[in-house]
């Protein structure tokens, strides 16, 4: 009698998902969240963290769910062990959102990592998510996890597969609940997407892609001031034209192309606040009514700073989200 309780034991610790856990496809569809930076993706995190007035503000405007960048770096010693503090805010922060029935994306987000040399980052890299991967073992499929935010420059696709499939491995080996979430190299683009298909594939269950988009580029970033050249942009239009409308369904047709099924959705999609209104206004319900029509799930970058949609200063929400969430609800900006 007691080797078949250690059977059954074995297969329960074994199938954690048996009966239980949703598809990825299936927990991805419906988001609707927001990216909620100037938090932990900060030096100073002991400072600026996310509040319970933001999360509660976040789930009442509609949304439901949070993106949580994460800056880690900086919060890394010689030997490569993340700082216990930094990990406990984490912690702190992902019971905060789920709490309030949203759930939750950590994204590494230093760019750093693209411009170290493959070895290094891809190694550097490993020993974080070891130790998020740990920190985050209590947590269902309500939280998922995001490898690194748009890798590029030294991290080419063929390199960046090799690393991301490693760290995939090494992630549902440690909790085979875990949703992980792949981005391409190149910027994380709707076009990468088609290169992450074959991994996709091989665990549809428990992978999903995502992709940013911000084109046009020149009306989106007008004026950011990371953007080389971008002060030459101000003043663009988005006036919503059928050529302006094509350009935009063109670049979101991978989306179209993925097989029937497979987890997918916009990880980041924003409007520098430099962009006129009206203009700003009809790309974000542009870009919203394609996704829905798409049946892809989003996040609104960002929630605050030169992107964001909230205005902490006056603690009300840019208009503009009206075009993001019809049912909103809460303190709207004047114009």
């Amino acid at each position: 009698m007691l080797r078949y309780r250690y059977i059954i034991l074995a297969f329960i610790l074994l199938a954690p998902c048996w009966g239980g856990c949703a598809s990825a496809n299936e927990t991805v569809r419906g988001l609707r969240g927001i990216n909620l930076n100037e938090a932990l993706d900060t030096e100073r995190f002991w400072l600026v963290r996310p509040t319970e007035e933001d999360v509660v503000r976040i789930k009442t405007a509609g949304f439901n769910a949070v993106r949580l960048p994460l800056r880690v770096l900086p919060h890394i010693d010689s030997s490569g062990e993340l700082a216990n503090r930094y990990i406990g805010r984490i912690k702190e922060s992902v019971d905060l959102i789920l709490s309030k029935g949203l759930r939750v994306v950590i994204d590494v987000h230093d760019s750093e990592f693209s411009s170290m040399g493959p070895e290094t980052s891809g190694q550097l890299l490993e020993r974080v998510w070891d130790q998020l991967s740990l920190a985050l073992s209590g947590y269902d499929e309500r939280v998922m996890v995001e490898i690194l935010n748009e890798p590029r420059s030294a991290l080419m696709p063929a390199v960046w597969d090799s690393i991301q499939r490693r760290i995939v491995k090494s992630l549902l080996a440690q909790d085979s609940r875990r949703i992980v979430v792949l981005q391409g190299s190149e910027w994380s683009t709707v076009d990468s997407l088609a290169g992450l298909k074959p991994q996709l594939d091989e665990n549809p269950a428990r992978l999903v892609g995502t992709a940013h988009f911000y084109s046009p580029m020149q009306f989106t970033h007008q004026g950011a001031p990371w953007v080389r050249n971008s002060q030459l942009w101000r003043g663009r239009k988005w006036t919503g034209s059928l050529w302006e409308r094509f350009d935009v369904d063109r670049q979101l047709r991978p989306l179209t192309m993925l097989p029937k099924g497979t987890g997918v959705y916009i990880g980041e999609f924003g409007v520098h606040r430099n962009a006129e209104a009206s203009s700003a206004n009809r790309w974000v319900r542009y870009l919203s009514q394609r996704m829905s029509d798409l049946d892809v799930g989003w996040f609104y970058w960002s929630y605050a700073g030169e992107f964001g949609i909230f205005d902490r200063a006056k603690k009300c929400w840019m208009p503009l989200i009206l075009e993001l969430l019809p049912d909103f609800h809460g303190p709207l900006c004047s114009q």
